[in-house]
């Protein structure tokens, strides 16, 4: 278990000020019952440092607080080593979060679907085998499996596409 620096921004000159860190999602605070004491840095106005001793990974809400007044939030990653780690304003999910997104099974694509599974469609139909004819429109997954499909029409005055439904 190795003991964390974490650095923080937040206004200069608190006085009792504590950092508290939560699993992405959760709101069960992971360092502790009151979380950890942050110290200005004396040659960094307004930059503060904890040292997290819990074994926490990956990505945790943050909440600064000086007493019981919430004055700066963010975001870390964190990987129980002693690199010191900073506050972010936003995490970069689309980077670090995801090691490989798995291909879309065979279904209507979602009106709202997740930013991976937009991502994937758009992948799969730039590297798998996809097929138009003059009434179709077809991707397929890695195995050759139709996933999802569309009706196209032209009648010479209007180009026209259905919207995606599941593959057969």
């Amino acid at each position: 278990m190795a003991s964390t620096p974490v650095e923080v921004n937040a206004p200069s000159g608190l006085s009792s000020p504590k950092l508290e860190l939560y699993p992405h999602g959760s709101d069960t605070i992971a360092n502790g019952a009151g979380g950890d004491t942050l110290t200005e840095k004396t040659n960094k106005k307004g930059v503060y440092s904890a040292t997290v001793t819990e074994a926490l990974t990956g990505w945790h809400d943050v909440v600064v607080k000086d007493g019981t007044s919430v004055i700066a939030g963010g975001h870390v990653r964190l990987a129980d080593d002693t690199d010191i780690k900073r506050v972010e304003d936003r995490p970069h999910y689309l980077h670090d979060s995801v090691d490989s997104i798995s291909e879309l099974s065979q279904a209507q694509p979602s009106a709202t679907p997740s930013l991976w599974n937009a991502i994937m469609l758009l992948y799969m139909r730039a590297r798998n085998y996809h097929k138009t004819t003059s009434s179709s429109y077809e991707v397929y997954d890695d195995a050759g499996t139709q996933v999802t499909k569309k009706t196209l029409s032209d009648d010479g005055t209007s180009y026209e596409e259905t919207k995606m439904v599941a593959g057969s």
